[in-house]
């Protein structure tokens, strides 16, 4: 391919590029915007809402299992009635026949019809069913939490890729001022070897030049549309657009550390669900102790029975005989019961939650101190980063003044095609370098929001 076929290939490029930026020019969207899209729709989100609602429905099951429960049944037989006395025990697979010795008039089998009603509601359980609420309510409140965190966690992954989308948008410009300056350099290069100033060579290493920054812009452009398929991925939509608006807050970030005030009341989410796990264990040892203690309940049943055996000993084989002889009996009383064994098992059930809500607590204190040692690390780091870009900006400031100095020059010819290519090389490392120290500030404020719980700042800055 020949030098012009390249040149119409670059610069036939760099316009496609420039009209597809201008074209979507005020169409992308900001950290927030992105935010409300994922919030509408995002799979994942509305999983853990979904947990939320189980944890809620959990707690109308335990209120429901305070409630007496009452039972009905009814049945219609036919078979013999044969008695015998003697003793057992009312195990699975069991059927229970009342009847005297054989009729002396009618026959050996006969229909029968029974139905009974029964409620059992258990009034005292030393408190355990109380304890039992309880655990549900603190059960809801870490289905929240959890949520919560979720969410915290969605968030600065959506930051982490908004910034490193920011990121290559702006070496994606800085790749095209690349450009375009080695164009300069090029064409200035090639008319001072067309009037015999410079030596050929010298066209031939501003060429060599021109066209790596042009792989370099290729580059870039697609680690940028990388970077918009990978926040696609969590938004659900198309993101388009150049977000030069975006790049230029990215390159000049306000001081933010005045703002970044620590709350010490606050409790992050992570931690209210360590909380939350270690109250639960607590509440499920004192469910196990109180469940080795005896229920107390009130008893109450109704039943109606007939058969085909009349008073007088004479049985009926015909069905609609079952229905007669009719006998209706309630039963109401006091039941309690213990299971004397759970007076051990439970104890070991109730200690082995101790340890494992002491572990919990233990967690928690770790945690806690960890994050607040990060928040005091992550505030001194912004502070050093924060004059780290603006000391950035004046290198980039005074290289690109420097560079127009030496481009008049070597206009003149008072230095060579190598020396202005190193000044170029120097403004291009201090753009990079303003760029690099931008992603570092606000990858440091995205961490410190992710430990803080709030993005206000992030969505109201990015």
């Amino acid at each position: 391919m020949t030098f012009s076929k390249i040149k119409r290939t670059v610069l036939g490029f760099a316009l496609l590029f420039s009209f597809h930026a201008s074209a979507q020019e005020g169409s992308a969207v900001s950290l927030k915007e992105l935010w409300d899209r994922i919030e509408q729709g995002y799979s994942g989100i509305n999983a853990k809402e979904a947990n939320v609602q189980a944890a809620n429905l959990e707690l109308d099951v335990v209120k429901g299992g305070n409630l007496p429960q009452l039972k009905f049944q009814a049945q219609n037989t036919y078979g013999t009635f044969e008695g015998a006395s003697g003793g057992f025990f009312p195990q699975s697979g069991f059927f229970n026949v009342s009847g005297n010795a054989p009729a002396l008039n009618g026959v050996s089998h006969t229909a029968n019809s029974f139905a009974s009603g029964v409620v059992e509601w258990e009034v005292f359980s030393f408190g355990r069913t109380k304890k039992e609420r309880q655990a549900a309510v603190v059960s809801y409140s870490l289905s929240q939490s959890e949520l919560e965190t979720y969410l915290l966690g969605l968030k600065s992954e959506l930051t982490k890729r908004y910034i490193e989308l920011l990121y290559s948008q702006s070496k994606e410009s800085l790749s095209t001022r690349n450009v375009a300056r080695l164009d300069s350099i090029r064409l200035i290069t090639q008319s001072l070897s067309s009037a015999g100033l410079s030596p050929a060579a010298d066209s031939l290493l501003a060429s060599s030049s021109f066209i790596q920054a042009s792989g370099e812009l290729d580059k870039w452009n697609g680690q940028r549309e990388a970077s918009i398929i990978k926040i696609e991925e969590l938004a659900g939509t198309k993101v388009s657009g150049n977000f030069s608006v975006a790049e230029s807050t990215f390159l000049n970030p306000s001081s933010g550390v005045s703002v970044l005030e620590s709350d010490d009341t606050f409790i992050h989410p992570v931690l209210q669900a360590i909380q939350q796990q270690g109250d639960i264990l607590e509440l499920n040892s004192k469910i196990e102790r109180l469940g080795a203690l005896p229920s107390i309940k009130v008893l109450g049943g109704y039943s109606m029975r007939s058969s085909g055996i009349y008073t007088d000993g004479t049985a009926s084989s015909q069905w609609v005989d079952g229905f007669n002889n009719l006998a209706n009996n309630w039963l109401v009383g006091l039941g309690l019961t213990w299971n004397f064994t759970s007076l051990y098992t439970n104890k070991a059930k109730a200690s082995q939650y101790d340890r494992k809500a002491e572990s919990t607590r233990f967690t928690y204190q770790q945690q806690r101190d960890a994050i607040h040692a990060e928040k005091a690390s992550l505030l001194a780091k912004i502070k050093k980063q924060l004059l780290q870009v603006n000391k950035s900006k004046i290198s980039v400031d005074q290289s690109t003044d420097a560079y127009s100095m030496y481009l008049a020059r070597y206009k003149s010819g008072l230095i060579s095609l190598s020396e202005l290519l190193q000044i170029q090389v120097l403004l291009e490392q201090a753009e990079s370098n303003l760029i690099t120290a931008s992603k570092d500030y606000w990858t440091l404020m995205n961490q410190y929001a992710a430990l803080e719980s709030d993005y206000s700042y992030m969505f109201n800055h990015l």
